[in-house]
């Protein structure tokens, strides 16, 4: 007897093949989801018109309204609704990336034998870890080599089970590929961001560089001082990523612009970590898409751009998730000593921490069973884990004053134009005044924070963290791993990894969420993102060999964080007052420049706008800064040291009327007014006196006008 052929459940149609109505429906979804896309995507080249600093939003306003000051709610809204429509249409496959098993093939072999090298590795970690009580007396090079030490124990670990590298050249397009992504951002990041005026509007983070310069000058212990008094928890160790023991040592001189050399080659650094953990995780061939979401992210560059502590969390956590990994799939116990070094440098970061327990936890429940082959790795990851943090519980990991991370300052919307000089600090109510917190808005603005943000001019950070493609690829891969948790072992594994990197974001001391404590987010992005192209690349039918379509995406990733950060981002954030002063001047017109600034008896809070310092390195050439609390000024004193521009912030200039007391010393003095390119922040400047002076590249953003002319005022 002849059986029926069987026609699988759901795909039987009425004159329709099987086949052709599965083609077509998957057609159909994928043209659904790449309009969805498009929606999500485009509008963010074409944002809504900026409103006015100091603008608040109502406190019985709608939440997305709330946690997106400024933004139409329609325009989040939509924008959120397609893309998650279309990370669900897309999916809704099963990825061979996610059936990998994380797990070694074979556990570690016993080592009967406790070879000669292998006790000289537990010896040496067991003696540091002895040695860390007097590591408060280290000169500079001694605390360098003292952390380069940390890592020995795993280095004569690893020497016998060193593989011999093998070519293939298969393969070599990707590894290409990568470094020609990671290059390129070097590049571009050598060319544009040294010495940008742009650093001049990050204000509140100068006290990161003041910290530098502390460190440098005082001679403090990498080992047991903090980065910032301020900042419990956070270890001055970090600075090595800024070339701290060639400035201690006197190889280098201490400069702004080594500085960020510095923070470029470390942060390039990480993204080939993050490569190399992207082929670990997800396989051959995607890690380019992972190295350049990272890189490229509006994120990234704002930590790269300006010296800061920041940097450290996305190198501490790829450091410590490859020795993880490491461990788990090759059962070896050299990753496992690196994992304790890594692991006791990388707690001194508070906002690593969850990361790091995740992490731990995550290796030690893999390596359960293999504790009798891995003992003499796991007691030299102990002892090295200890030698790392034995040296900062007197004065970083000093857990009473942690709470002071737990703060509550207000209003981003008075605080952002406050600090960037736009809004009067003395008529101007302070931002903590009648506004509670609201945990909620936090919580769920952090969920949304890589796919939507809110504007943050003193960040450089407009409507998103992530370049569109990028953003949409990291949705895809988390739509993925949620279908996926319950069989993938990979999927719970990145997961767990984007959980533990956001959860520190969902404490703000602002009214919106306050994204650089989830200084780990880009990792477990990029992950995801990577994971997304692989599920785009199922759906639509490309080869994994065919290196033109990933090149295409990574291509797309990369003139998509660079436009907006570099072009959409100044149109919609205001600049700060002396960020447009620095936009503005030539270097030679610089030496002429004195800076108005508020006086000792201006006690406002946000009246700590870093005048010194920004004035000092904040453009290619230091200029002069005068306080002033009213009366005369000094004419006398200027005229000598041949000073005759002089700037003011548009707060300044309501607080002190500065214009009229320009105009009642000088009275054929020429005033000026500069706009930013979105029009939101201004500077005021004065000429009173020497060569005629003009802003440079400020075309149509700026007027002048005589002190004669209507008493000082423009027409």
């Amino acid at each position: 007897m002849v059986s029926e052929p069987q026609i699988p459940h759901g795909s039987r149609e009425a004159g329709t093949p099987p086949t052709q109505a599965s083609g077509a429906t998957a057609r159909a979804r994928l043209a659904v989801a790449g309009l969805l896309l498009f929606a999500y995507a485009i509008p963010l080249f074409y944002p809504p018109t900026p409103v006015a600093l100091g603008t608040l939003t109502p406190p019985d306003a709608w939440l997305l309204a709330r946690i997106f000051p400024g933004v139409p709610v329609f325009w989040i809204a939509a924008r959120l609704a397609a893309l998650a429509v279309a990370a669900v249409l897309l999916s809704g496959t099963d990825v061979p990336a996610l059936r990998r098993t994380l797990d070694g093939e074979s556990a570690a072999p016993s080592h009967a034998r406790v070879g000669t090298r292998r006790l000289v590795a537990l010896a040496g970690a067991l003696l540091q870890a002895c040695s860390a009580p007097w590591a408060f007396h280290l000169s500079p090079v001694g605390q360098t080599a003292y952390l380069l030490t940390l890592f020995v124990p795993a280095a004569l670990l690893g020497c016998p089970e060193r593989l011999t590298p093998r070519w293939r050249p298969r393969l070599a397009w990707s590894a290409v590929l990568v470094a020609a992504v990671i290059v390129a951002w070097m590049v571009a990041r050598l060319t544009t961001d040294l010495e940008s005026p742009r650093v001049a509007d990050v204000i509140d983070g100068w006290r990161g560089w003041l910290d530098v310069v502390t460190f440098v000058q005082q001679k403090k212990n990498l080992l047991t001082d903090l980065f910032d008094p301020r900042l419990p928890g956070m270890g001055g160790v970090l600075l090595s990523l800024h070339g701290m023991p060639l400035f201690q040592s006197d190889i280098l001189p201490l400069s702004f612009r080594w500085v960020q050399i510095f923070q470029i080659v470390a942060i390039a650094a990480c993204a080939a970590g993050i490569g190399a953990l992207t082929r670990m995780l997800l396989g051959r061939g995607v890690a380019a898409i992972a190295v350049a979401v990272f890189l490229f992210a509006p994120y990234t560059r704002f930590v790269t751009l300006f010296p800061g502590p920041f940097l450290a969390g996305p190198i501490y956590a790829t450091a410590v998730a490859l020795c993880a990994v490491t461990c788990v799939r090759r059962r070896s116990e050299a990753p496992l000593a690196a994992l304790g070094a890594c692991a006791g440098i990388a707690i001194q970061f508070p906002g690593v921490m969850p990361v790091l327990a995740f992490l731990i936890a995550w290796t030690a429940w893999h390596l359960r069973d293999s504790w009798r082959g891995l003992w003499l790795g796991g007691a030299a990851a102990l002892a090295s884990f200890a030698a790392a943090v034995v040296p900062a519980l007197a004065h970083v990991l000093v857990p009473t004053e942690m709470v002071a991370h737990f703060r509550w300052d207000g209003l981003i919307s008075i605080i952002d134009g406050g600090l960037l000089g736009q809004l009067p600090l003395g008529t101007t109510p302070p931002a903590w005044e009648g506004v509670s917190p609201r945990p909620f808005d936090i919580v769920v603005a952090a969920l949304l924070a890589p796919f939507a943000h809110p504007r943050l001019a003193i960040r450089l950070w407009g409507d998103a963290l992530f370049d569109p493609v990028g953003s949409a690829l990291i949705a895809v891969g988390l739509a993925a791993c949620v279908r996926s948790a319950l069989r993938s072992p990979a999927a719970r594994v990145l997961l767990l990894f984007f959980a533990a990197a956001l959860c520190p974001a969902f404490v703000s001391p602002v009214d919106v969420v306050d994204i650089v404590h989830a200084v780990v987010l880009p990792v477990p992005a990029a992950l995801l993102a990577a994971l997304g192209f692989l599920v785009v690349r199922q759906q639509l039918g490309w080869k994994a060999a065919d290196a033109r379509a990933l090149a295409a995406v990574a291509i797309a990733v990369c003139l998509g964080g660079t436009l907006l950060f570099d072009v959409v981002n100044p149109r919609i954030l205001s600049a700060s007052s002396f960020g447009i002063m620095f936009r503005v001047l030539t270097s030679g017109a610089a030496q002429r420049v004195v800076v108005l600034t508020y006086g000792p008896s201006f006690v406002r809070k946000t009246k700590t706008l870093f005048t010194g310092p920004i004035t000092a390195f904040g453009g290619p050439r230091p200029v002069g800064y005068l306080a002033y609390e009213g009366g005369d000024l000094p004419v006398s004193d200027l005229a000598a040291e041949g000073k005759d521009l002089f700037f003011w912030s548009h707060g300044f200039d309501q607080d002190l009327e500065m214009t009229d007391a320009i105009c009642r010393q000088w009275p054929d003095a020429t005033l000026y007014e500069i706009w930013d390119d979105a029009g939101l922040g201004r500077v005021h400047g004065a000429r009173v006196g020497g060569d005629a002076w003009k802003p440079e590249g400020a075309d149509g953003k700026w007027r002048s006008w005589s002190c004669a002319s209507r008493n000082g005022r423009p027409d």
